[in-house]
């Protein structure tokens, strides 16, 4: 499939050459106009989908392998946090204390951000901006199957002008043989 993609994309750089060549500049028919002016984007349309589906195809497995990391790598600390806390502070509070809200006693402990708490809030950050890579390329794929629709939709075209134009040729050229 990658050898035809290197062909594809070889014919879709020196067709338009060629096709440039052929019309020798003369622009006399709207079916001439009609054909360079499609073969023309149907190249540049060509192109920058390669460029973009380059950046697109940026790895998404190595993205969703990582977020799974980060998701279990969170899943620990959290036990360890949950464990830590319980162990440590469960039995200080008062009874007392019991109806107020846990800022006020956990600050009347003395529980301040631990580098375990500041460790499961980087861990957060970096799986939501996992996510939102991963959505964005969702995004972009999604964009770019639209973009391939419209190629193959004026490639379509494309080619059948140049059928309607070959059989023109053809058929007003050997009338003057």
């Amino acid at each position: 499939m990658s050898t035809l993609l290197v062909w594809h994309i070889y014919a879709g750089v020196i067709g338009p050459i060629i096709g440039l060549l052929h019309s020798a500049h003369r622009f006399d028919s709207l079916l001439g106009i009609l054909l360079v002016l499609l073969m023309m984007l149907v190249a540049i349309s060509g192109f920058i989908g390669r460029y973009i589906l380059s950046l697109i195809s940026s790895k998404l497995k190595d993205k969703k392998k990582l977020k799974e990391e980060l998701k279990n790598e969170l899943k620990d600390e959290q036990i360890e946090l949950h464990e830590r806390f319980c162990s440590k502070h469960i039995n200080a509070i008062p009874s007392d204390l019991n109806s107020h809200s846990p800022s006020l006693f956990s600050s009347s402990l003395g529980l301040g951000r631990t580098s375990n708490e500041r460790r499961i809030l980087r861990l957060v950050d970096a799986i939501s901006d996992i996510e939102y890579s991963i959505r964005i390329h969702d995004t972009a794929k999604l964009w770019f199957k639209r973009w391939l629709k419209f190629h193959i939709s004026i490639s379509m075209i494309l080619y059948v002008l140049i059928i309607f134009h070959i059989t023109a040729e053809i058929y007003f050229g050997l009338r003057w043989l």
